[in-house]
């Protein structure tokens, strides 16, 4: 399976870093409702409460801080906010080294994720979900 980072030209195999791919129907199957259950599962990555006083996506990629290795479609995803998986196709984890792949980012990798694209057969798809403490959400995908 190929990466789906245009920066990425050959076979994964003969990629120097680990490639963890976490597919739509995994967090469709999983209930994601947030970018940390979507990692939660990926070996070498340890979700962090909110130490240091750091809001948002707060994560470490082989014991290297990663709030700042997000990218979105391979372009620079930064901030200090929860994101939420409902418009992805997939989520990457990359995992070694980025520099050489994005010219900045932690010794111990990056998080690309990988946005739907369009397509020519109509779509139309939603979720309702209710919880404690009056937890509500509703996405919708139309096209």
């Amino acid at each position: 399976m190929q990466p789906h980072l245009d920066r990425i030209m050959t076979s994964l195999v003969d990629t120097p870093q680990t490639i963890t791919e976490i597919p739509k129907q995994l967090m469709q199957d999983q209930n994601t409702t947030n970018m940390l259950d979507a990692l939660r599962t990926v070996p070498g990555i340890s979700i962090a409460a909110g130490e240091g006083a750091q809001q948002g996506d707060n994560l470490s990629i082989r014991g290297f801080n990663a709030q700042n290795d997000f990218y979105r479609d391979g372009m620079l995803d930064f901030g200090s906010y929860y994101r939420d998986p409902f418009d992805l196709e997939t989520v990457e984890v990359l995992k070694g080294p980025s520099g050489s792949l994005f010219g900045r980012g932690s010794t111990g990798g990056v998080i690309n994720e990988v946005t739907k694209r369009a397509g020519m057969t109509p779509v139309t798809a939603g979720t309702l979900s209710f919880g404690t403490d009056g937890t509500q959400r509703l996405t919708a995908d139309i096209g």
